[in-house]
């Protein structure tokens, strides 16, 4: 089935999930969509949003990320109660990637250089401590999608901007589909 037909799918039956009070939690979100959308689009979603760096010699997923991750993030982020962590806004009050405000999402702060690859960035000597703590704003979803769909290293080595990140495919792809999200706690239309 094709890709956007998928995500079309998926967007309808969540917005479903909310006219229905299936929100309450993310087990019940999570059993209302895999009970309302077939597996193979469940399973086509979850390929493409699993980088295949994050999965093991066999070809199974690592565990980490779980069958539904792309769904939990998606639960997080528009109905989890907020966890009242405050953010700083004051340069950076977009998600540098899907544009969406800090007042529509969760912004976070992405290390451009992911911190398990500092040490040996630095025994190579090809960046210094300062641009090792260089962090982007971000919001929950982008960031979970970027991890989801590269290694620490592949971000280190080939990753490490905005324009790099914006030029990627499956990040580009993801975050067009996300800019298209609303706030938090509001009908998703």
């Amino acid at each position: 089935m094709d890709f956007e037909v998928c995500v079309a799918l998926v967007e309808d039956t969540i917005d479903l999930a909310e006219e229905e009070g299936q929100i309450g939690s993310q087990e019940i979100f999570l059993n209302f969509i895999t009970e309302n959308i077939p597996e193979e689009i469940l399973s086509q979603l979850n390929d493409t949003f699993l980088s295949s760096e994050l999965r093991d010699s066999d070809g199974d997923e690592k565990e980490v990320y779980s069958h539904n991750a792309f769904l939990i993030d998606v639960y997080q982020e528009r109905f989890a109660e907020d966890d009242g962590e405050e953010e700083d806004h004051e340069n950076n009050d977009i998600c540098v990637l899907c544009l969406r405000p800090w007042t529509h999402c969760k912004l976070t702060r992405h290390h451009v250089y992911p911190k398990e690859t500092h040490t040996y960035l630095l025994k190579r000597a090809s960046h210094s401590k300062e641009d090792l703590l260089t962090t982007i704003a971000v919001c929950r979803l982008c960031h979970n999608a970027i991890h989801r769909f590269h290694s620490n290293k592949t971000l280190a080595e080939e990753l490490y901007s905005i324009p790099l990140l914006k030029n990627d495919e499956k990040i580009a792809s993801f975050c067009k589909w996300v800019s298209k999200q609303g706030s938090r706690n509001s009908k998703m239309k």
